[in-house]
């Protein structure tokens, strides 16, 4: 299964005034963008369910000349308040970094995760954990445990 970075060269969410959070999510070709939109995930319910609001507050908008999408709906919490979080709203997007889409076989997305797939980190494993799998035995290997030459001198 694919994830949205298969899909998209970019993905951010950002401010768009202190009561409008905004998602962007820009393609990388014309081919992706219309398997991303045709796949429907990124619809009003998808979001509604993930920050708690109405599906008529949220704006679904496509831009196929831009292969991109935007999304608007209310901010969780108005900006700078007090229990506001995320004052620029640079983190919302994190969500959706787990949805799961289908492959693109032929693509560049796809051609893309063959290339990268020993190295992807899995999402069920520590944030520090990477798989070891270098073809290049002169370059080092991260690692969740320390290794006999790391630590304080």
């Amino acid at each position: 299964m694919a994830t949205l970075l298969d899909y998209c060269s970019l993905v951010r969410s950002k401010n768009a005034g202190p009561f409008t959070l905004t998602f962007d999510f820009m393609c990388h070709d014309q081919h992706t963008y219309m398997a991303l939109t045709n796949t429907g995930i990124l619809n009003r319910a998808l979001f509604a369910g993930l920050f708690n609001t109405s599906e008529n507050e949220i704006l679904v908008v496509n831009h196929p000349r831009a292969l991109a999408v935007k999304v608007s709906l209310p901010r969780p919490s108005v900006q700078g308040a007090q229990h506001d979080s995320d004052c620029y709203a640079g983190q919302q997007y994190a969500p959706l970094m787990e949805l799961r889409l289908p492959d693109l076989p032929g693509t560049r997305a796809s051609r893309e995760r063959a290339h990268t797939e020993p190295y992807r980190r899995s999402l069920d494993s520590g944030p520090a954990d990477v798989c070891r799998a270098d073809p290049n035995p002169h370059r080092g290997t991260w690692s969740s445990e320390p290794s006999a030459g790391c630590g304080a001198l």
